[in-house]
């Protein structure tokens, strides 16, 4: 067979790379130049491709793709190629946030009770990129499955499926928040024959045949770590990076890194789990997204807004009639004009309520910036 590979990023590449150690014959293609170890085309062409591989991160909804299904073109992602042929226990993990924290949560609890596991998916390593290194100690496989994996994911391969709650999210990919959850709720029709479905409350009516669980990313760990047989012991678990971090007091102003909040409802969680007296840096790219829940939610928390990004105008209209709202270019601007307010007990929190790619490659990077900007208030006086 021949497979073309869209999309050359870390899941495209694991993908091809596979493929070819299978034998297979691999051409690959991505928007701009990459690097690959295989045959790569600046050009979308189906002649003599048997098979496509989607990578997540590739809208479906575009021409060439919508052509290519018409045709009865097989098109698979690649964690749907790396399940076929792993064929172990699989948890998988999915919702609008707390995913990587419930997966790393859960790799802890089996790890401190003896159980070999290992996180793959969109934490951690692509599943082909662990299948090449042809090592299976692990019998248990914890997946982080985002709704762009999920458009291109059939096989029923999960033993335990967990939901965190839905909220609106990636609205400039779906056409609307019901498909975007029906795309999120399609996991739980992957399990295995004897597979079980863990959710929140709020789910309940759209998975009748689930289990109830607690909404937080540690009560879902927790729940399926009681399902496997195993202790939930937190201790000696670091919680990851960029999510309500706290990093530094400065002259007595406090600084958050939530560089991970990409949904209006993740900053609502930070705003409401950080300390009083608030300034907020948000905004980033647009992605269709409503902050009118912001309104009533900063209630008296959050002091004054700094908006950036594409998204900026549009939180600024939202919220300047209830909040002092700054409007700001840049993020590195936002912050140090935020440091310049800032007052004694007041916290600076980044809690952005959007992506990142308009003005960094992803919520690791914006974090990082975030944090080196803090450190260097250590060396100047503002």
């Amino acid at each position: 067979m021949k497979h073309l590979i869209i999309g050359l990023g870390k899941s495209g590449l694991a993908a091809g790379k596979y493929l070819q150690e299978k034998g297979e014959k691999v051409i690959g293609y991505d928007e701009k130049p990459i690097d690959a170890p295989f045959e790569t085309s600046s050009s979308l062409d189906l002649s003599g491709i048997d098979q496509i591989v989607l990578s997540p991160g590739f809208d479906p909804r575009c021409s060439f793709i919508q052509s290519a299904r018409k045709k009865g073109m097989p098109i698979i992602g690649e964690m749907e190629l790396g399940l076929r042929d792993l064929n172990k226990f699989c948890v998988g993990i999915t919702g609008s946030n707390g995913k990587t924290t419930s997966c790393l949560l859960l790799e802890h609890f089996c790890k401190k009770a003896g159980k070999s596991s290992q996180v793959l998916g969109n934490t951690g390593k692509p599943i082909c990129s662990y299948l090449l290194e042809k090592k299976f100690p692990s019998s248990i496989y914890i997946l982080e499955i985002s709704s762009f994996q999920l458009e291109t994911l059939e096989i029923k391969a999960f033993d335990l499926v967990g939901f965190l709650p839905i909220c609106p999210n990636h609205l400039d990919r779906y056409n609307s928040f019901s498909e975007y959850k029906q795309t999120k709720l399609k996991l739980a029709s992957l399990i295995k024959p004897l597979g079980k479905v863990f959710a929140p409350y709020s789910l309940q009516k759209d998975l009748p045949s689930s289990l109830e669980v607690g909404a937080h990313p540690l009560l879902l760990a927790k729940r399926l770590a009681k399902e496997l047989g195993i202790s939930a012991d937190e201790k000696g678990f670091s919680y990851p990076e960029h999510r309500l971090e706290k990093l530094a007091t400065w002259k007595g102003i406090h600084f958050y890194n939530d560089s991970k909040s990409t949904t209006p409802e993740s900053t609502l969680y930070a705003v409401k789990n950080c300390e009083k007296k608030i300034l907020l840096l948000c905004g980033g790219s647009d992605k269709n997204l409503e902050y009118t829940g912001w309104i009533q939610g900063f209630s008296d928390r959050v002091t004054k807004v700094f908006a950036v990004g594409s998204c900026g105008e549009k939180i600024a209209n939202t919220l300047q009639s209830y909040y002092n709202v700054v409007r700001k270019n840049t993020l590195k601007e936002a912050f140090y004009l935020a440091v310049s307010f800032a007052k004694p007990g007041d916290t600076i929190l980044l809690s952005p309520g959007s992506a990142s790619y308009d003005e960094f490659s992803n919520y690791e990077e914006r974090g990082k910036a975030f944090k080196n900007w803090v450190n260097s208030l250590k060396d100047k006086s503002i």
